[in-house]
């Protein structure tokens, strides 16, 4: 199975919103198979970020790694970065119960 490797339009504006506040920012959205695009190194910790655009669905890899990882999150623009610096809890979620509708959605289609 092959998975495109394209970003979204506000992937640029994302990651340097996030090194504008300080953070490392590693860019792995080439990497495919439902990585996450970037990961954001704050301190001791890695964070693993999938920038999506304002309307932008989650895939199957992508859904089901944010559920099975507390360090992940979907950040759609720079308010969720804001939310990411001062709020992580809340932005996880949000950024759960996105991956939750979908998997509810993936299920309604079988």
């Amino acid at each position: 199975m092959r998975f495109a490797k394209k970003v979204d339009s506000n992937h640029a504006e994302i990651r340097q919103a996030f090194r504008a506040l300080g953070y490392k920012v590693i860019d792995t959205s080439q990497q495919g198979f439902g990585a996450a695009d970037l990961q954001v190194i704050c301190g001791d910790r890695t964070y693993f970020v999938e920038v999506k655009s304002r309307y932008g669905k989650l895939n199957k890899r992508q859904s089901e790694f944010i559920l099975h990882n507390e360090n992940a999150v979907v950040v759609r623009d720079k308010d969720d970065v804001t939310l990411f610096r001062n709020n992580y809890e809340a932005l996880r979620k949000k950024s759960v119960e996105l991956a939750q509708l979908h998997q509810t959605k993936e299920r309604r289609k079988k």
